[in-house]
Formats: C-alpha cells, sequence, structure tokens
C-alpha cells in the first residue's frame, strides 16, 4: 500500500509512468530530450518536433532535470540534443522545499531511479516507504512521446494574475541558488557532446507587465550562464519572454499555454526550428 501521499502527487502518478512507459518504448528513436517544470510538461508537443520526447513535468525543478539527464542519456543510444525550459521561477526555486511539490519529487525519484538520497527526515522515510511500489506502468494514458495534453493539466485560478505570479517570485528568490544544476547540465552535454538550447517559455501580457521592462533581475543569471558556457558547446537561447507571437488567448493561465492550443504548436515549431 502506498503511504500517505498528497492528492496532487497521486493525481499525476499516472503521468510519471506513463512517461516512463513512452520512454522505455521509444528510447531508441529519441533524439531531443525536453526537460523541465511545468510550462515544458504543457507546452511542448512532440507531434510537431519529430525525434522529441517530452519528459517535463509538475515540480521539475532545475536540479531534478539534472538528475533525470545524468540517470537517463546512457539509455538513449540516439540522444542529441538537450532542451531545458527556464521559467521566471527557476534560478530560486527548489521543489523539495516546496509543501505542494516535495511528494512529486519523491515520485520522481523512485519512478525513474535517480538516486537521490534526502536529508529531510520526512522525505527519507517517505522514500523508503516507496521503494519498489511504483515500478508498474499504471493505466496508459493517450499522448505521444510524453506529451499527455488531456491528463491532468488543470489551471492556477483567475485570481493569480501577472501581480501575484511577480510577488510569487519575489518570494523564490535569494533562497536558492538552482542555476548551478543547469551549469552542472551544460558541463555533462559537453562532456557528451550533445547540443543544448534552453528555453525561456512565454508568459501572458500581465505577467510580462508586472515583470518590468528590465528583466535582469530574473533572468540575469541565465544569460550570464549561456554567455559563460556558449564558447564550450553547442548553445543557444530561445527566449520567448515577451514575445507577442502567443497573444493571451493562447494562454490556460498567466504562465501555462493551453496544451491543446495554438501556442504549443507555434513554441513547439520554434523549437524545432532551432534544432534543425
Amino acid at each position: 500500500m502506498l503511504p500517505m501521499l498528497d492528492s496532487p502527487l497521486l493525481a499525476c502518478l499516472d503521468s510519471l509512468r506513463s512517461k516512463r512507459a513512452m520512454l522505455r518504448s521509444e528510447r531508441k528513436s529519441v533524439r531531443t530530450l525536453v526537460l523541465g517544470g511545468s510550462p515544458a510538461d504543457y507546452g511542448f508537443d512532440p507531434g510537431v518536433c519529430p525525434g522529441a520526447f517530452n519528459l517535463a513535468s509538475r515540480g521539475e525543478d532545475l536540479h531534478y532535470a539534472f538528475l533525470l539527464y545524468d540517470r537517463l542519456w546512457r539509455k538513449l543510444p540516439a540522444l542529441a540534443n538537450i532542451v531545458v525550459f527556464y521559467s521566471a521561477f527557476s534560478s530560486g526555486h527548489v521543489s523539495e522545499w516546496n509543501a505542494a511539490l516535495d511528494n512529486h519529487c519523491l515520485a520522481m525519484n523512485e519512478i525513474f531511479r535517480l538516486g537521490r538520497l534526502y536529508e529531510n527526515e520526512t522525505m527519507l522515510a517517505l522514500a523508503r516507504r516507496l521503494r519498489g511500489q511504483l515500478m508498474a506502468d499504471g493505466v496508459p494514458i493517450p499522448g505521444i512521446r510524453g506529451f499527455l495534453p488531456g491528463h491532468d493539466k488543470g489551471f492556477m485560478p483567475e485570481a493569480f494574475d501577472g501581480e501575484a505570479m511577480v510577488a510569487a517570485i519575489k518570494a523564490f528568490r535569494g533562497g536558492a541558488d538552482a542555476d548551478v544544476y543547469l551549469a552542472r547540465m551544460l558541463i555533462l552535454a559537453r562532456h557528451l557532446g550533445h547540443r543544448v538550447l534552453v528555453v525561456v517559455p512565454p508568459v501572458r501580457s500581465d505577467v510580462v507587465h508586472a515583470m518590468g521592462r528590465d528583466t535582469g533581475w530574473v533572468f540575469g543569471s541565465l544569460h550570464e550562464i549561456v554567455d559563460d558556457y556558449r564558447p564550450e558547446l553547442s548553445l543557444e537561447l530561445l527566449d520567448c519572454h515577451g514575445d507577442r507571437r502567443f497573444g493571451d488567448d493562447c494562454f490556460g493561465d498567466c504562465s501555462h499555454l493551453d496544451p491543446s492550443g495554438q501556442g504549443t504548436r507555434t513554441l513547439s515549431g520554434l523549437i524545432r526550428e532551432r534544432l534543425a
């Protein structure tokens, strides 16, 4: 019997297990691995980008994106490209510190056998109780190469608007330096000869307005990392923040594209073009 887990986690266990099952069946043909949190999970459709696999999920911060990459590259013989979504939350966000996401980290760790050793006693105890209990693939979910547009794709309430999102971003900043895991991904990609595309996903216009014209306080560290590592490997940045090709009607809430909408197809097409 599964230990006590929160309802949002129980809702997404099937998503994670379906992604694992799809990756297992597609692994020999995966050329592009897409990593990141919910903006990537909602906003990247591999059907538009041949050879790509969407391994993003809710709660997948830069730390867990690195753990997945480090764990799985050996199982993907055709892998050539890594796509990392970097949202406004990425540099200061640690999912293990978030009570709404820590159980999701436990599930990712167990389902993909990431080998994460927890120092937090509560998470360590739950990890021990979960061990070996998520090996079954669960109920199959319709989708394509990790993209499950009709499953577990709820949106934030309308009250969580641009001002509220910027306040949340500020609340997270200063608590952690998650960028170190992006750097570790780039170092690993350089060692393996993989090409890297970092994607800043689009957000609704009220977020762009609330964040202000100068976004250096949010994305400054990202630009520094890209500038530092670009001479050492094939590295590009696709910055869609404030991109007018993504009208407000493309979004389900202020920071997530509608998975079945034109915005997701547009973003996926831009990624395809950058990887061509």
